[in-house]
Formats: C-alpha cells, sequence, structure tokens
C-alpha cells in the first residue's frame, strides 16, 4: 500500500460528531423509503462508504438536522461516484447531470430511485435557505457532475489532462463545493451576496475542495492504478513527468499545502464578520475531516468487488 507522507493539516484531530448514529439511522431510512438500498451493488457503495461517519468527520460540531442533511448528500455523491466514475459514455454522463438539475425543479425524469430521492433532500435542505444559496449550491451540483463527461471524453480520446489543468479540474470533479455550501447550514450562517462574492471568500471556498480532492487522490491511488483511473492527480504527476510512484505521491502532497497555504491567505484577507469566521473554521474542520476519513475508510483503499450498476436514464 502507498505511504502518504505527513501532510501539512488546517486544524488539530477532532472527535467525530456524537449525533452520528441518528444521522446513520435517518439516512437507512431515507434509502429505505425511496429504495436506494433494493439493489446489491448500491447497498455495498453505501456500507464502504459510510456516508454519516463521513459527515461526522467532516461536521463535528454541527447540529442533528445538518449533519444528516450532509450524510445523505454524501451517499449521493458516493452513489453517483461510484456509478460514473468509469463511464465512457458522455451522453451518459450528461444525461444523469440534466435529470439531477431537473430534480431540484421537482421534475421526476426518470424511474431511478435516486432522482426523487435528490428531490426529497433538495426540499428539505433548502427550508430557511436564501434564493442565492440554493442558486450557489444548485450550480456547484451541475459543475461537479458534469466533470464526468469531461473525464468520459478524456477517455475515450485516451487523453491525461495536464498537471495545472487538473488541479483546476479537480475544484470541481471532487464534489466537495457542495459540502463547502453546507457548511454555513451547519453553522447557522447565510452569507449576504455581497460577502459570497468577495474574492476571498470564492478563493476559500475553491481552495478547500481543492485541498479535499488531491488529499483523496493521495489515498485512493492504489486503488486507482489497479481499475486503470487516469483522473488522479498522482496518475497526471507520473504521466507527465515521468516521477515513480512514491515520488508523485510527494509532488501531490507538495499540491495540497500549496492550496492550503492559499487558503489561509485568503482567511487572512477575508472579511472579518462573524459568519465568514464560522465559514473559515468550519472549512478547516472539512479539510481536516477529509484527511481522517480518507485515512480511515476502505473505500479509498481497495477496488469494489462485483460489477458496477448502469446510470440513471
Amino acid at each position: 500500500m502507498t505511504t502518504v507522507r505527513q501532510l501539512d493539516m488546517p486544524c488539530p484531530r477532532r472527535d467525530p460528531n456524537p449525533a452520528a448514529r441518528t444521522a446513520a439511522g435517518e439516512l437507512r431510512s431515507w434509502a429505505d423509503r425511496f429504495g436506494l438500498l433494493q439493489d446489491a451493488n448500491r447497498e455495498e457503495i453505501l456500507r464502504r462508504a459510510n456516508p454519516a461517519h463521513v459527515a461526522a468527520r467532516l461536521y463535528p460540531d454541527a447540529p442533528p438536522r445538518a449533519l444528516t442533511l450532509a450524510a445523505q448528500w454524501l451517499a449521493v455523491n458516493f452513489l453517483v461516484d461510484d456509478l460514473l466514475d468509469a463511464e465512457d459514455d458522455c451522453g451518459r454522463c450528461e444525461a444523469l447531470a440534466d435529470h439531477v438539475v431537473a430534480a431540484f425543479d421537482g421534475a421526476t425524469t426518470t424511474a431511478d430511485p435516486l432522482i426523487p430521492a435528490i428531490t426529497d433532500l433538495w426540499r428539505r435542505t433548502t427550508v430557511g435557505r436564501s434564493a442565492q444559496w440554493c442558486r450557489m449550491f444548485r450550480d456547484d451540483c451541475a459543475l461537479w457532475l458534469w466533470t464526468y463527461a469531461r473525464e468520459a471524453i478524456d477517455r475515450v480520446g485516451d487523453r491525461v489532462p495536464g498537471v495545472d489543468e487538473y488541479r483546476r479540474h479537480r475544484r470541481l470533479s471532487s464534489g466537495m463545493l457542495v459540502f463547502t455550501d453546507l457548511v454555513e447550514v451547519a453553522s447557522g450562517v447565510d452569507l449576504p451576496a455581497g460577502v459570497r462574492r468577495l474574492d476571498a471568500v470564492h478563493t476559500l471556498r475553491s481552495r478547500t475542495s481543492e485541498y479535499m480532492g488531491l488529499v483523496n487522490d493521495l489515498y485512493s491511488i492504489d486503488k486507482e492504478l489497479a481499475t486503470g483511473q487516469v483522473h488522479n492527480a498522482v496518475s497526471v504527476v507520473m504521466h507527465h513527468t515521468g516521477a515513480d510512484l512514491a515520488r508523485a505521491v510527494d509532488a501531490v502532497g507538495e499540491l495540497a499545502s500549496a492550496s492550503l497555504r492559499a487558503f489561509e491567505e485568503a482567511a487572512a484577507a477575508a472579511d472579518t464578520s462573524d459568519d465568514v469566521r464560522r465559514c473559515v473554521a468550519g472549512y478547516r474542520l472539512l479539510m481536516r475531516g477529509a484527511v481522517d476519513c480518507c485515512a480511515e475508510l476502505d473505500r479509498y483503499a481497495t477496488p469494489a468487488v462485483g460489477p458496477q450498476e448502469g446510470t440513471p436514464a
């Protein structure tokens, strides 16, 4: 197993959120209600991913309702990722993105139970949220989903993105912008429109997502090399620089450290209101939680056993 060097951390390790057990039960009930676990492959995906535990690491201070919402959005993220991560059909990737975005408008465009489940989750998540927050969350989710089509095009064309290109791509493809949005829910914050548009706040969010994506790449490199996945920062560095695995892992660790330094520079330049400070603290917990989860879960170390299920259509 590849050894990941000691990473630069944004904050000390925290105990998981004590409401994790409640969130796990709510997640199970919700998934059962929408038939998400009727397929054995999907049930195995969620067992290996353990969304409630991940949510408890990422949001250690969140109240129970916010933690449950985060666990359910993580379940969506894990299910979609395992369905589309190796998909070569760009059209199928685009179709799923369209179905999910339509679900935000209450449209049921497919018989797949994942879509009505997302419609329900979206309805509950947006209670009390501003129109701008809702638009941001919807856009971030769509940007994440569309990265699967981009990767499918690369695979079909036997193309490996450059290191800088991939790093920008990873900010979106990690799906973690959605979870920076949920920091506001977990913190009881809804940032004013003018604050959310500040360059420093944009940088805080994008660097958080980038750091989390690079950490995921470091811990999943053995699994992805075994399955031929090229959309991993370590694989990209190896392809373009000729570095061996150990040197490429160190190089990606340095990229993660650079992301964290850029985050801290933006934090120093950001608005100093209480709401922004709470968000900054929440983003740091997200990054730290990502490191702890990746080191703990089997999902990031070994490939799933058995065939992948078809994508919703």
